[in-house]
C-alpha cells in the first residue's frame, strides 16, 4: 500500500529534499494523483458478476481498502474519525 500511496505523486514535481515531509500539505498533487491511479480500478461491473475463481479483490475493494489505509488519504479528504474510510487502526504492511 506504502508502495502505491508512492507512485500517486509525480517525482519530478515533489522536492526532493522535503520527501520526508510528505503530507496533506501536499494534498493538491497527492488527490490528483490518488483519483488518477484509482480511475484505473473503475469498472461498470457488479460485485456478482465477478468470477469466484478470481483471487484477486473486486475493483472497488481495492481501491476502498487501500485508501483506508493510508492515513494521509484521510487528511486530505478530511474523513471524520472513526468513519470508514478513517478507521482506528489501519493495516500496514511495511
Amino acid at each position: 500500500m506504502l508502495a502505491w500511496w508512492l507512485g500517486c505523486f509525480d517525482w519530478e514535481e515533489v522536492d526532493i529534499f522535503q520527501v520526508g515531509t510528505l503530507s496533506a500539505n501536499n494534498g493538491k498533487l497527492m488527490i490528483k494523483r490518488m483519483i488518477k491511479r484509482s480511475k484505473a480500478w473503475c469498472t461498470n461491473s457488479k460485485k456478482e458478476e465477478a468470477d469466484p475463481n478470481d483471487p484477486h479483490p473486486y475493483a472497488l475493494t481495492r481501491v476502498k481498502m487501500t485508501s483506508t489505509n493510508i492515513e494521509e488519504f484521510s487528511e486530505a479528504f478530511k474523513c471524520p474519525k472513526k468513519s470508514t474510510m478513517n478507521p482506528d487502526e489501519r493495516c500496514s504492511i511495511w
